[in-house]
């Protein structure tokens, strides 16, 4: 890399992460830090500033509002004065032109410009009518069919081991394969995919140091590359279009709606590297909750339809997403509090409001309104977007969760720094794994 990419790359760095950094550790306890830094964002810490600010569903922090109740935060995701903010937004317009300019020099990032999670009107409706065209009711039941046989696969490689390293064998496994069959890669790229997502891990935190930043951007330079590959590829003819990847390489700027080369990547990015990490999340978080609350999974074992709302108490109580953030685009009250145009707005906790969630650390599959969790207002994972009803998107999520903790005896578990367990000794005499590969119905 020379002298000049390495001045763009740490200018970056200081005004997406260094200039953060330093506030969050000015000011360990503020909520902001809390939500992002990646060294306060444990569940003990996250309960002790929900107990620090929860007289107060809005109030104030380092950038701008706090919203925690869950009625607020319902409104401030719903409403359409409330839209995603980019990191441009904080800075005076010259800062904001040189942060510009080193994001266009670069590869296309899943959370700058033009990517769909920062638009909002005509451009974001644009591309979520690509996404649309390979999510037909066709595709999500391949999608469906795909999954099963993918948990299937991986559960017969886990049955033949005493130990498996629960985020590496099962929990990164799935969500890259499954991407893999949405964009239409093959098996090694698959591997490409998971070691993409490992190594890019810290993309949602905000003020990470720059070598963090670094591996990040090289990781996105890497799919930026691959995707560009592809689309040559394709576009002259040396290979099938498949999957997502194929449908908009043949789109490349064709008009109604024209498809830009960096909006298609900022795109599959996206769908790539944001969601592998919350899904990873969301897989490790419930399987260790059953394995924590014993009694929790031997009631669903006995009681099977209570899954669908044990995969919704979850999200509720330990979601992938910590929270999001919202920016103003007029003058508005929010509950009591009058919000300027122009504020940002920081939405988190909503799933422990004791208001709406009685006993909200409680861990209960019984929950009778936990549905109403607001987890994907901050993004969804990945495998979410494989089917558009909820009710099938729950089904997906109880086929992943739901395998190991029905499937082996778990005799201890090692916790990661990440509070997900990292490690499940498996206890091969006190139950043979049901093996189901081929057996199960569905």
């Amino acid at each position: 890399m020379g002298v000049g990419a390495v001045a763009t790359a740490y200018g970056k760095w200081v005004l997406r992460d260094g200039a953060a950094r330093v506030a969050m550790r000015l000011r360990p306890s503020d909520p902001w830090s809390t939500v992002f830094d990646g060294d306060c964002a444990t569940q003990d810490g996250l309960r002790t500033y929900h107990s620090a600010i929860r007289s107060m569903p809005v109030t104030t922090g380092m950038i701008g509002y706090v919203v925690t109740g869950h009625r607020e935060s319902r409104y401030v995701l719903a409403d359409k004065k409330y839209t995603p903010p980019t990191f441009q937004m904080i800075y005076p317009d010259w800062m904001s032109a040189l942060y510009d300019n080193a994001v266009m020099k670069g590869p296309a990032n899943p959370f700058e410009r033009p990517s769909m999670v920062v638009l909002d009107g005509v451009d974001h409706r644009k591309l979520r009518q690509y996404v649309a065209r390979y999510f037909t009711p066709a595709n999500a039941r391949a999608i469906r069919d795909d999954i099963t046989e993918i948990v299937d696969d991986t559960l017969v490689g886990l049955g033949v081991m005493r130990e498996v390293d629960l985020v590496s064998d099962y929990c990164k496994v799935i969500p890259a394969k499954v991407s893999a069959k949405i964009l239409g890669m093959s098996d090694a790229e698959a591997r490409m995919l998971a070691t993409l997502g490992d190594e890019s891990v810290k993309m949602l935190e905000i003020g990470r140091p720059f070598k963090e930043f670094s591996q990040v951007e090289r990781c996105i330079e890497r799919l930026d590359t691959w995707i560009d590959e592809q689309f040559r590829l394709i576009l002259r003819g040396r290979r099938k279009p498949a999957g997502l990847v194929g449908i908009l390489a043949k789109d490349l700027g064709k008009p109604q709606p024209p498809l830009t080369r960096r909006e298609a990547k900022a795109l599959l990015s996206l769908l790539v590297l944001a969601g592998f990490e919350t899904t990873v999340n969301l897989i490790g978080s419930g399987i260790q909750l059953l394995t924590q609350h014993p009694e929790q999974l031997r009631i669903l074992k006995s009681e099977p339809q209570h899954w669908p709302n044990a995969i919704d108490e979850i999200l509720r109580i330990d979601g992938p997403v910590l929270g999001t953030v919202r920016k103003a685009n007029e003058d508005d009250w929010i509950g009591d509090v009058r919000v300027p145009r122009g504020t940002f707005i920081l939405v988190s906790g909503a799933n422990h409001d004791p208001s709406v969630f009685p006993a909200p650390y409680t861990f209960d599959i019984k929950r009778i309104n936990a549905k109403d969790h607001i987890t994907f207002g901050g993004g969804s994972p990945l495998l979410y977007w494989c089917a558009s009803r909820s009710r099938r998107r729950r089904n997906r999520a109880i086929e992943i969760v739901q395998e190991i903790p029905e499937s082996f005896t778990v005799s201890r578990v090692h916790a990661t720094d990440f509070d997900i367990p990292s490690r499940l000794a498996i206890d091969a005499n006190a139950v043979e794994r049901q093996r189901r590969h081929g057996m199960r119905e569905r």
